[in-house]
């Protein structure tokens, strides 16, 4: 290759390494790829006076050559004006890639003042020459307003040209417009065809699309070819979706290793649902070693990075101690990310934390703030929680007509959970059995029965208590001793964590005015007491095997509980109980 030769290359490789630094476009409208040979010169080997020479002639290639000489600065002072000036020489007499490089200039206001219609201008007159490039740059504009008014239709009809000359970014863009029905027909069918010609180009972006399509429509073996596909060319969310299906056993054997293997390349490459992925294996030791250390490290990357479920996890890791320092401020802090993103676990999380002081100043007003949005949106506990919070006064004016009006809300979506806990049915058959809040919630025994029946169901302590008290008042059903004591053996069986607060208030049978409770059912609440008071199993004995002696029972209850059942450990006490956010398996 001679001198003149090396330096007309040097010069288009400088002045096309310029022109991509300078005209970044969304990922689906050009490629580099694309853009390398769009000014290639011929094999003219003159010295730059020559080109020069044959450009003041009106040789379009030496015009071309001096746009790129100006541009690089290459032989001649950089000066980017001059060198939009001799790309309009040639592109006024019709040189495509000449005209292309115009509307670039254009684009970005490089050698010439930014104007997005004088952009378009040139883009289309190349375009309308068959340049492919050139008709996808006119189909973004179309489909930004760049320019001119936006218009999907000749969006779609550059785009589909450009496409059909095998344009990979074009081909993969159409193949996304048919998937979302953008501009033409929603078509997964066109989606896959155009996206299928891309990834057979080797376009990463393409094959991991089809991959999704495919897995989408449970072909997953096929689907796992393409993300193995992109995977080998780095790309980070295929290597995801592949470590993903080693983790499910999805189109391949499952493989706990080979998992890991993806997992540390996507993290590796910043992917943060990857980071919580391989984090919580390396938490649990799934496929690896369990390293906690590491593992807190993954969390708190991918929650910098604004994974929501990293947050929460990390947020509950901080509030619990577990293989972290406990530390309450980081985990309000998490908390409050994973909230600001739309969490109802965060939510209630730190909602819980502000209406007691844990580890923030106590403030109800701002639990019922990070409450109310998770209750509007459905959320049973949220819900339980606002309605908590009126009937109590706390944050807001005592207002048992609100709190009412959450509570049966909470009610009716917490039976549709598998399991059903009965917390807010319970409540709610607490209100009307005593009537506490009257006027507003008058006491009404059938309404009393009924929830406390749903919340029985469910096997919730103070449902069932309350459910003794009725039987054994008689209020609303027949008086019952046996089953009495049926529902108080079932109710000491189900006491555990999240009922310690029926310890705190004390037996609320002999303050019940409403009720006449006979002196032998009273001696049974007695037995009752002491089972869920002192945790000693002898009590929950006595209940079952009531002798007859006493004078109490002509026979023992009848009740369809194990008698090996062992009474539940006491714990902490909670507003409601909201389980710890489960790891991914």
């Amino acid at each position: 290759m001679t001198r003149s030769n090396a330096s007309v290359l040097s010069v288009y490789v400088l002045l096309i390494t310029a022109m991509f630094l300078y005209f970044c476009t969304p990922a689906w409208a050009i490629g580099a790829s694309d853009e390398t040979n769009v000014l290639a010169n011929g094999d003219r080997p003159n010295t730059l006076d020559d080109w020069r020479g044959l450009a003041e002639e009106g040789d379009l290639e030496a015009q071309e050559f001096m746009g790129r000489a100006y541009f690089s600065g290459e032989g001649v002072r950089k000066n980017r004006k001059l060198g939009a000036e001799w790309f309009r020489k040639a592109a006024e007499q019709g040189a495509v890639k000449a005209q292309y490089m115009l509307g670039m200039l254009y684009h970005k206001g490089v050698g010439v003042a930014k104007d997005h219609a004088e952009s378009l201008r040139w883009y289309e007159r190349a375009a309308e020459q068959g340049f492919a490039l050139a008709q996808l740059k006119v189909s973004l504009a179309y489909f930004k307003g760049r320019g001119v008014t936006r218009d999907l239709k000749k969006t779609v009809k550059w785009l589909h040209r450009a496409a059909a000359q095998g344009l990979v970014r074009a081909q993969y863009a159409l193949g996304r417009f048919h998937l979302n029905g953008i501009g033409v027909p929603e078509s997964t069918e066109e989606a896959i065809k155009w996206l299928r010609l891309a990834a057979v180009q080797g376009d990463d972006d393409s094959q991991l699309l089809l991959g999704k399509i495919l897995s989408a429509e449970e072909h997953e073996e096929v689907a796992v070819s393409w993300f193995r596909k992109a995977a080998d060319q780095g790309n980070a969310e295929a290597q995801f979706k592949l470590g993903w299906a080693y983790h499910k056993g999805l189109g391949v054997a499952e493989n706990s290793r080979t998992t890991v293997k993806w997992l540390r390349l996507a993290s590796e490459q910043g992917h943060a649902e990857a980071k919580f992925l391989l984090a919580s294996m390396l938490h649990r030791g799934r496929g690896v070693e369990k390293n906690l250390e590491e593992a807190q490290q993954l969390y708190k990357h991918s929650a910098e990075q604004g994974y929501k479920y990293s947050q929460l996890i990390l947020a509950t890791m901080f509030r619990s101690g577990a293989g972290v320092a406990k530390d309450l401020k980081a985990a309000a802090h998490w908390f409050g990310k994973a909230a600001a993103q739309g969490s109802n676990h965060a939510r209630l999380e730190l909602g819980s934390m502000y209406r007691t002081g844990e580890g923030v100043h106590q403030n109800h007003i701002k639990a019922l703030e990070l409450y109310l949005p998770a209750a509007k949106e459905g959320n049973w506990q949220a819900q339980n929680d606002v309605a908590l919070l009126y009937v109590q006064g706390m944050g807001v004016t005592y207002n048992p007509g609100k709190a009412l009006f959450w509570m049966r809300k909470s009610a009716i979506n917490e039976q549709k959970e598998k399991p059903c806990r009965g917390v807010p049915a319970s409540i709610l058959g607490g209100w009307y059995l005593t009537g506490k809040h009257d006027p507003i919630i008058p006491a009404n025994d059938q309404k009393a029965l009924h929830w406390l029946r749903i919340g029985g169901k469910a096997n919730h302590t103070h449902a069932l208590s309350n459910l003794a008290l009725m039987y054994a008042a008689g209020i609303g059903v027949p008086q019952n001793y046996e089953k009495t004591v049926e529902l108080l053996i079932r109710s000491v069986e189900a006491f555990g964590e999240a009922d310690l607060w029926l310890l705190e208030e004390g037996d609320d049978w002999p303050k019940f005015t409403r009720a006449n409770v006979p002196e032998r059912f009273m001696k049974i609440r007695n037995l009752y007491w002491k089972a869920i008071s002192t945790r000693e199993p002898k009590y929950l004995e006595a209940l079952r095997n009531l002798p007859e002696e006493d004078g109490i029972a002509s026979e023992k209850p009848k009740v369809g509980v194990s008698k090996s059942a062992a009474l539940p450990k006491s714990g902490k006490n909670l507003f409601v109980f909201i389980p710890n956010v489960a790891l991914a398996s």
